[in-house]
């Protein structure tokens, strides 16, 4: 993003990376539902102030400080809320039908730390799957560790796949086949979701479905003293709070650079467990259709090497006919799925007029959307695809946005540290645009690995607190800023698990007619970032 401090309040209004948040204090419900209870701590307080102090005209420009802001301004700006300072939500949270089978987000990415406070609640333990350690998956969380309530629905899994697979060697059968025989196939086996590559996975998930927590215990040192037995901890809450937070979210864990089959299983595995939306901010490096092209390699006999952001045709197809074959499966199946299943994609973030692949499958006879990302200011992030009208995104969604500066767009931070440069004369240059300066704040990785980071290289204390409650030496770390393509097909998928939640989506629309209402008709416009989706144009004409 450019800058290398940020300075955002907390909804209690402490500053990220300076303070604790404090606590949320406590409100009335309107529903005996545990998730409800917490929400109502986002809406009373006197403490949860939305900004303060200097605003963005008051503070010194191109010094490297900039301006404060509330760290869930996005949900307000989304509909999502309409008082940071209460949390009142009578549209949308307050709207959430109770006693159904809960809003089902299959999260396609990268591992997440469902470890975090804020996000154990939301996390799905019995279907989370982590398909990196092995080709055909391992539960994220063995079997013996699984509570009471999460066994039945793992045995559930396992029972569906063993009834759904055929005898024919398709990808699709070997796959569940495999799976219905878990306790076999995967004995011995273990997840790799270390939380040194959960930081993107975890950063999604937060923005879609994170809960407010009532009290996290923090280390407090025994100060001035010899003797560390007088150390004890303190509670604090952490009010932070996903755009659905009543959803259920089921990570399906990849690879950094999976290959189809591998994607495949991925998407089989959505399918099955019935993911109400999935989201898949990842672009795959499919030869044929993501505009990387091919040429001869030297010597030929090694095939063929990828030479770059081309053009496609002929000279991209890979020279093995079998991987081919695969990638060719791999783009039938994300279609068929998309038939049953909204399917969110990142656009891309190179800002080249080419969409991620498979987001530039999104057509109007399925469920694929292509989410580009728009700013606080009402503009298509500098980063993002969708600028251009002849490769357009379905929707945009809210993000951050980043500085640009080429033949087509020339945007500069204006909070930026500009050392020995001229910083008008970079603003008076013509067609010179402002860096809208909001971005999103979401969970994150604990401790170091993440894209925050602590001061200490164990952030939980070997020693547990009250009852046995692991006890934390800092949180601050616990957040992060997100943006891209990415945070905006989080927060679409926030948004439209809401609405299935509140019931204004219902699952026995047909994915494309829910994404031709949730566009309604409006005319595209790539530098101002429409259609963008908010809560407000989600309506009851968007598929309920």
């Amino acid at each position: 993003m450019g800058r290398n401090t940020f300075s955002v309040r907390y909804p209690c209004g402490v500053r990220s990376g300076a303070a604790v948040p404090a606590g949320a204090g406590t409100g009335g419900c309107r529903t005996d539902d545990p998730n409800q209870r917490r929400m109502a701590r986002l809406k009373e307080g006197t403490d949860m102030t939305s900004t303060t102090g200097n605003s963005a005209g008051s503070e010194p420009r191109h010094g490297g400080s900039y301006p404060e802001y509330h760290a869930l301004w996005h949900l307000e700006r989304l509909g999502v809320v309409t008082d940071l300072h209460r949390f009142a939500s009578p549209d949308a949270w307050n709207a959430v039908q109770s006693g159904g089978r809960k809003t089902r987000v299959a999260l396609i990415d990268t591992s997440v730390d469902w470890t975090h406070p804020c996000l154990a609640p939301a996390i799905d333990r019995a279907r989370m799957i982590d398909l990196a350690a092995r080709d055909f998956g391992v539960f994220t969380v063995p079997q013996d560790d699984l509570t009471g309530a999460e066994a039945p629905a793992r045995a559930e899994v396992i029972a569906a796949a063993a009834a759904g697979a055929g005898q024919g060697d398709a990808l699709r059968d070997r796959f569940l086949r495999d799976l219905g025989r878990a306790h076999e196939t995967q004995d011995g086996y273990r997840a790799a979701a270390s939380s040194a590559f959960s930081g993107h996975g975890t950063s999604m998930a937060g923005l879609i479905g994170a809960r407010p927590v009532d009290n996290v215990w923090l280390h407090r040192p025994a100060r001035l003293s010899p003797d560390p037995r007088e150390a004890g901890e303190t509670g604090a809450a952490l009010p932070y709070a996903g755009i659905d937070p009543f959803c259920e979210i089921v990570p399906i864990s990849t690879s950094a650079l999976p290959f189809p089959d591998q994607m495949c299983a991925a998407l089989i595995y959505a399918d099955l467990i019935g993911a109400d939306v999935i989201a898949f901010a990842a672009s795959i490096p499919d030869p044929t259709l993501a505009g990387v092209a091919m040429v001869d390699a030297e010597p030929p006999a090694t095939g063929k090497v990828p030479a770059g952001q081309t053009a496609m045709g002929d000279e991209a197809l890979p020279s093995d006919p079998d991987l081919l074959t695969r990638w060719t499966e791999l783009k039938a199946l994300i279609l068929d799925v998309s038939q049953r299943r909204l399917i969110l994609c990142a656009a891309g973030n190179a800002a080249d007029g080419m969409l991620s692949y498979p987001a530039n499958l999104a057509a109007d006879d399925n469920g694929i959307v292509a989410v580009g990302a728009c700013t606080s200011d009402g503009r298509r992030a500098g980063y993002s695809a969708g600028g251009d009208s002849h490769h357009p995104v379905t929707l945009f969604a809210l993000s951050g946005d980043g500085p640009v500066a080429d033949r087509d767009l020339y945007r500069l931070d204006p909070f930026a540290e500009l050392p020995g440069t001229d910083a008008r004369r970079l603003f008076d240059r013509a067609g010179a645009q402002m860096m809208a300066v909001e971005t999103l704040i979401s969970t994150d990785v604990a401790g170091r690995p993440g894209y925050s980071t602590s001061p200490y290289a164990k952030v939980w204390r070997d020693t547990p607190g009250p009852d046995g409650a692991p006890v934390a030496y800092e949180f601050t770390s616990f957040f992060c800023e997100f943006s891209g393509t990415s945070a905006a097909t989080a927060v679409a998928t926030g948004l439209i698990a809401l609405g299935f939640s509140t019931g204004r989506l219902t699952r026995a629309t047909a994915p494309s007619e829910i994404k031709a209402a949730l566009v309604g008709g409006r005319d595209y416009d790539g530098e101002k970032g429409e259609p963008a989706l908010t809560w407000r144009n989600m309506g009851a004409d968007s598929g309920g």
